[in-house]
């Protein structure tokens, strides 16, 4: 019996997260969300509205990408 028959790698696990988030947990490398990540880097939305429909854009596509 196989490794991967034995102990299966869930989609996501008990607090949603992909295998590959997981692994960067790990890492000590906590992964920031839209919002994190964009007040990291102000300076790349020139207006508010910017900032919006990024944050828009970006939750739209992970929840299509990782439901």
């Amino acid at each position: 019996m196989s490794a991967s028959s034995t102990n299966p790698i869930p989609s996501r696990d008990e607090g949603g997260f992909t295998p590959f988030e997981q692994f960067l947990r790990q890492w000590g490398k906590p992964l920031l969300t839209a919002e994190e990540w964009a007040a990291s880097a102000p300076d790349v939305f020139e207006t508010a509205e910017g900032l919006d429909e990024f944050l828009s854009w970006y939750r739209a596509e992970r929840q299509k990408n990782f439901g």
